[in-house]
């Protein structure tokens, strides 16, 4: 997609999507999750106790979800698709189950969204974000979420050919201190540039360099270009990955010229606009899903609990049902 699509949005873009910090409350983003649902959840796990497998093996059609897929598909895709494109549920009964039976029960729950995709090339369906002690490199395949520094503005799959539609992410286990959430809604940010450097927008929709972090058959090229802004069936999205588009440039991949400096430079300006951010943290048993390709996310740093079993540990999920569920979607 080139720079005459920057005509289909040449004005600011108005709705629900186009928020800042000033016109939600915390309301705005949570949603209570129905006693029915939380029922059913307690039977579905029961159901599993009863009758154990790996999480994959599991499937919405295997137990009584009427209440569950009601909520899910009615007012919650609502928010996701209509709304403000971001939701935390407030909760799913985590203490009751251990980690492989979250981690099953988060898959069934997941699916009556979207259809479960694969996270990295090698196939795995679902990540336990947790800190590993490895820092961020650019060229390297070493990830923010394994790792407890701050992590960028971002969508997840930036750096793939088809990113997910949805992104979950379910608490299990908090740190010790920080680990902030936060969001920031693409069409606000369009706003912003607008009003402040119409002058970067046309770059922005044409090609910028993807580090793919080694998730690729080795045969394959170390990055993929893509536009960073692109009109979908008349709504914007964009692919937000700085750690990527900068490991790019530092490897040599793509060519930094003057129109591309002032695009990155701008870029790194909005994402400082406070007054754009929404910040909630989350607890135990909450779970977050953003309309992953309009709703950016990040996190500050945090510092973990010293006990093994203490230590932060969320499960995430990626949900998209065009193309494959592979990695790449062809």
């Amino acid at each position: 997609m080139n720079a005459r699509n920057d005509a289909m949005h040449a004005t600011r873009i108005e709705g629900p999507m186009a928020w800042t910090m000033d016109s939600l409350e915390p309301s705005s983003w949570r949603i209570p999750v129905p006693p029915a649902v939380t029922q059913e959840i307690l039977d579905m796990l029961q159901a599993m106790r009863r009758a154990p497998a790996p999480f994959q093996a599991y499937a919405p059609e295997q137990f009584e979800l009427q209440q569950t897929r009601a909520f899910l598909r009615g007012p919650v895709r609502l928010v996701l698709d209509h709304g403000i494109g971001i939701c935390v549920l407030d909760r799913l009964p985590t203490e009751q189950m251990t980690v492989d039976e979250a981690r099953a029960v988060y898959w069934v729950f997941s699916s009556l969204l979207g259809r479960p995709v694969a996270q990295k090339h090698n196939g795995n369906m679902m990540a336990d974000v947790k800190d590993a002690g490895i820092p961020m490199k650019a060229g390297t395949a070493a990830r923010g979420s394994t790792s407890r520094e701050l992590l960028e503005f971002h969508n997840d799959g930036a750096n793939t050919p088809r990113p997910p539609e949805y992104v979950g992410l379910l608490m299990l286990q908090e740190p010790k201190s920080g680990g902030l959430s936060r969001a920031f809604s693409v069409i606000s940010g369009y706003n912003w540039l607008l009003e402040h450097h119409p002058e970067v927008l046309p770059r922005l929709y044409e090609d910028f360099a993807y580090f793919r972090m080694r998730e690729h058959d080795p045969a394959e090229p170390a990055c993929m270009v893509a536009p960073f802004l692109h009109v979908d069936k008349g709504v914007l999205k964009a692919r937000v990955g700085p750690y990527q588009m900068k490991s790019a440039f530092e490897m040599g991949e793509a060519d930094m010229d003057d129109a591309t400096a002032d695009a990155v430079a701008a870029l790194d300006e909005l994402f400082a606009q406070d007054q754009l951010v929404a910040e909630f943290y989350m607890a135990p048993g909450q779970l977050q899903f953003v309309n992953n390709q309009v709703i950016v996310h990040s996190r500050t740093e945090f510092v973990d609990n010293d006990e093994e079993g203490k230590r932060r540990h969320l499960l995430r999920i990626w949900l998209r049902d065009q193309g494959d569920p592979s990695y790449n979607g062809r």
